[in-house]
């Protein structure tokens, strides 16, 4: 130790360390695989969402998140500081329990689930591989009550808002909730009139 500290290299490996130890922290940490009861009691006890990636060992966009997405230090802070974070392999483990619980909205892989650890509710999803500003701002309007479920209710009551209609489209789109639009084609007014 002192012939690296005379030498001035004290310093560099101190900064590194740093530099490594701010990076980790920066990146999202996941309870990966850990039992479903420890992830909600945390969220209770924290006072915080759930943020679950729902994934497959085999799924291409998955590990996309998990290289790309996860590990930067801007998506990280945000779901580090908001949410507490986990993973399951769908097909694998508690995984297969909490794809059963919650498969109708699992369209397809990788899912990103926003739950509600009290009574265990969706609260937002994101469906697909996502950038990270669009996956940030995506949980963002989720935080702020800009949900499908929401949309969809105002919808139903018979707001038709172009405000409403745009943000209707986006929570759809991001929700990848392709039952609730229905689009009707000429053929169907035209069969309607007659």
């Amino acid at each position: 130790r002192d012939d690296v500290e005379s030498r001035g290299l004290g310093d560099v490996y101190k900064r590194q360390s740093l530099f490594i130890t701010g990076l980790t922290y920066s990146q999202t940490v996941f309870m990966e695989n850990e039992s479903w009861n420890a992830v909600k009691s945390k969220a209770v006890k924290e006072n915080r969402m759930i943020f679950m990636d729902c994934y497959t060992s085999w799924c291409g966009p998955c590990k996309g998140l998990a290289q790309n997405v996860f590990p930067q230090p801007k998506v990280g802070e945000f779901l580090n500081s908001n949410f507490v974070c986990c993973k399951y392999d769908m097909e694998k483990g508690e995984g297969i329990m909490l794809y059963k619980k919650y498969k109708d909205n699992i369209p397809g892989f990788p899912t990103m689930l926003v739950i509600n650890p009290v009574d265990e509710s969706i609260v937002h999803k994101v469906v697909g591989y996502t950038e990270p500003d669009a996956l940030i701002t995506a949980l963002q309007d989720g935080l702020d009550g800009k949900t499908l479920a929401v949309f969809q209710k105002r919808y139903e009551a018979g707001e038709r808002s172009l405000e409403l209609i745009k943000d209707y489209c986006k929570a759809l789109d991001v929700a990848y909730d392709l039952s609730l639009i229905h689009i009707s084609s000429p053929r169907d007014s035209t069969s309607s009139r007659m």
